[in-house]
């Protein structure tokens, strides 16, 4: 009886066992499961990452691209203001005669109103006048 009692444990304690066996499956399992689930959102975040790198390289791009339009606006508009600068030492009133000359000259250079107007201390209307005028 004693052994039939005794076989009768160890036929407990491995069955016992075996339903831990079978928990450490189901664990591997479960664990198994989130791994791949984790690789999938990982390759998803790695694709994101490369879309994201492709983009700020098109902005930094079309980022250079822009700095270097500005670059040369900047540096028509010296010139630009130069040939101004040029044109107001070679025309000093004396050196034009009148006013009048002065402001179809500095019209004729390709100056605004507003420019002429400011350059030879007279109102807008006055240059606008002087510029409708044949002459």
């Amino acid at each position: 009886m004693m052994s039939l009692h005794k076989n009768e444990q160890e036929l407990q304690s491995i069955q016992s066992r075996f339903m831990e066996i079978e928990d450490l499956m189901a664990d591997i399992e479960k664990k198994k499961t989130q791994i791949i689930a984790f690789n999938k959102q990982f390759e998803e975040l790695r694709k994101q990452m490369s879309s994201s790198v492709q983009q700020i390289e098109r902005i930094e791009q079309n980022a250079e691209s822009k700095v270097r339009q500005l670059s040369e606006f900047m540096k028509a508009l010296d010139d630009e203001t130069e040939k101004k600068v040029t044109l107001t030492k070679t025309l000093s009133p004396a050196g034009v005669g009148d006013k009048k000359d002065m402001v179809r000259k500095l019209s004729n250079f390709g100056w605004t109103a507003e420019e002429i107007a400011a350059r030879v201390n007279l109102d807008i209307n006055t240059i606008e006048t002087i510029l409708s005028m044949p002459g």
